[in-house]
């Protein structure tokens, strides 16, 4: 790697490099970035903005639109992590080039992906669960109810874990892609680069959940706003937030990797 990823890296340094890499990267991805925010807006606005009569159809209309989110999205970031790539290690591959490696490497990429969604939704739900058994436990029957402090407790409780799981995983798309690793080594590979410095993890990639957050707000006020101001704020929060989660992820992938080897030679190994 250049010295644009001498490791290791702070937090502030992280953004840094990440800005660099940007600047660098951005003529070489400003289509695939508006091609994101114009897919991920319409969706968005195409899914809020359908209502059906029938819950099942709602929830199986929704699951759908969830799968191919993920599907389409995971392939064309892949793309963009690899133009990125290219960029950090000076190498200049053509577009059909990277089109062939992503179709390669794209089963893996969409396993390790839904393998992660599942263990967002399993643990949301057993925050529900366990926050339900214990409300129940220590709670008069006769009083049980929801009131504006249990549900901020519901909510920060699946949100700290939300996070928690999110940020184990986020280095997963680059060991696929650039070590080569199958699906199963690639996450685990992720939770061991991550666990012990989980905290400069969610810090560095801090961006993608204010992001995410705003996604969520806009979800709750999805009633009061015209379609087309929802179309042009997701588009807006899709161009802003997406890239940078690429390059952070990036950055970091590299700098845990280099902590890692480091330690290694460190220890002898």
């Amino acid at each position: 790697m250049p010295s644009l990823f001498r490791s290791p890296l702070t937090i502030r340094t992280s953004w840094v490099v990440a800005f660099q890499l940007y600047r660098k990267a951005f003529t070489k991805i400003w289509y695939l970035i508006l091609g994101i925010g114009f897919y991920s807006a319409s969706m968005f606005v195409l899914y809020y903005k359908l209502n059906f009569e029938s819950k099942i159809v709602t929830v199986v209309y929704y699951l759908t639109c969830s799968l191919i989110n993920v599907l389409i999205l995971t392939y064309l970031q892949a793309i963009i992590l690899c133009r990125i790539y290219d960029t950090s290690i000076e190498q200049d591959r053509p577009f059909k080039t990277l089109i062939k490696y992503t179709n390669h490497k794209y089963l893996k990429l969409a396993a390790s992906e839904l393998i992660g969604l599942l263990a967002f939704y399993i643990t949301l739900c057993a925050s529900f669960v366990l926050f339900a058994i214990g409300y129940a436990i220590f709670t008069p029957h006769s009083k049980i109810h929801l009131g504006s402090i249990e549900i901020a407790l519901i909510g920060s409780t699946a949100l700290s874990l939300t996070m928690f799981i999110l940020t184990l995983f986020v280095p997963t798309p680059a060991l696929i892609l650039f070590d080569n690793k199958g699906v199963w080594p690639a996450l685990k590979e992720s939770i061991k680069l991550v666990w012990s410095k989980w905290w400069h993890s969610f810090m560095v990639i801090f961006p993608f959940y204010l992001g995410y957050s705003a996604v969520f707000f806009i979800e709750i006020s999805k009633t009061i706003l015209p379609t087309w101001h929802m179309w042009i704020i997701i588009f807006i929060v899709n161009i802003s937030f997406n890239p940078w989660t690429l390059l952070t992820t990036l950055v970091l992938y590299n700098d845990l990797k280099s902590r890692k080897n480091t330690n290694n030679g460190n220890s002898g190994l």
